[in-house]
């Protein structure tokens, strides 16, 4: 490698870095978080295929496609809230209470992530 190229790049390396992850704000005190009350039902055993059920992740507006908390402020105006944030996107978490709160009642709820059968039906739709 020749000596320019080389210091060139020694330079910029002394810099730090150029893309910083995280940000520079603080780690929040807590995170919001949706959970179910319900319990699930013990395993009763072999379900038939299509008696299985699959709770996709729901769509939402680009407001909720982050884990900050979005406030109408005006008509056509959002703000996010300071301060609080969730745990994850709440798309993500309804999904998990609804899949959670069916298989309480007893439904066969199959996470596609995890399992390679392939559902009967396939909850979806928006928030």
């Amino acid at each position: 490698m020749k000596p320019a190229p080389l210091s060139a790049a020694l330079l910029l390396a002394a810099c730090g870095p150029l893309v910083q992850i995280g940000g520079n704000t603080p780690a929040p005190q807590s995170l919001l978080t949706l959970s179910a009350t319900a319990q699930p039902r013990a395993e009763a055993g072999r379900v038939r295929a299509d008696a299985t059920l699959a709770v996709a992740t729901p769509s939402v507006p680009a407001t909720l496609q982050t884990t900050r908390l979005p406030v109408t402020t005006a008509a056509t105006e959002v703000a996010y809230l300071s301060g609080a944030v969730w745990s994850e996107q709440p798309a993500r978490q309804f999904q998990r209470l609804l899949a959670d709160t069916l298989a309480a009642d007893g439904v066969a709820v199959i996470d596609l992530r995890q399992s390679a059968v392939a559902p009967a039906r396939t909850l979806t739709g928006s928030l």
